[in-house]
């Protein structure tokens, strides 16, 4: 049985601080860019970041729940901005799903009744590899592949 409410919001891109209300939900949102101070951007694509102060500043005192990292621009700053980014989560205290260290998608599960799964689409010129690190790609197949697999086990796939 859930016992809060969850609230998903898309895309976030936090440039500066942003003041954020307190909420009674359980808040997951795409975290659209890595954590990291990082200039060793990769080259030939558009590359975003999120400032270490501007994240850190925003969440010290709100609670985030959970970020999901399976996105086209969470490689952009390499590995540095990867782990930059996982030791910032960490530090807060928040969870996170989306990247993988095997080409299995592995859910992130709430509750123990919950599975999220997340994808990547191709059209956005994502990295789908960074060393021994994965992002999905979205694919039809896959998918249901997915959701078949795990239907079972869990009450809710996302």
């Amino acid at each position: 049985m859930l016992n809060n409410e969850l609230l998903f919001c898309g895309d976030t891109f936090f440039k500066k601080v942003v003041w954020i209300p307190k909420l009674n939900s359980r808040l997951i949102i795409n975290l659209e860019a890595p954590i990291t101070d990082s200039c060793k951007a990769i080259k030939n694509k558009v590359n975003l970041k999120i400032p270490y102060n501007s994240f850190y500043k925003t969440f010290q005192n709100q609670k985030l729940y959970a970020v999901n990292l399976s996105n086209n621009h969470i490689f952009d700053f390499g590995i540095e901005g990867y782990e930059d980014t996982i030791n910032t989560l960490n530090q807060l205290n928040i969870k996170y799903f989306g990247v993988t260290d095997t080409k299995e998608n592995i859910p992130f599960i709430i509750d123990e009744e919950i599975a999220v799964l997340s994808y990547c689409c191709k059209t956005t010129n994502p990295i789908f590899r960074m060393n021994k690190y994965f992002i999905h790609e979205i694919n039809l197949n896959q998918i249901k592949v997915d959701i078949d697999k795990y239907k079972k086990q869990f009450n809710y796939i996302i």
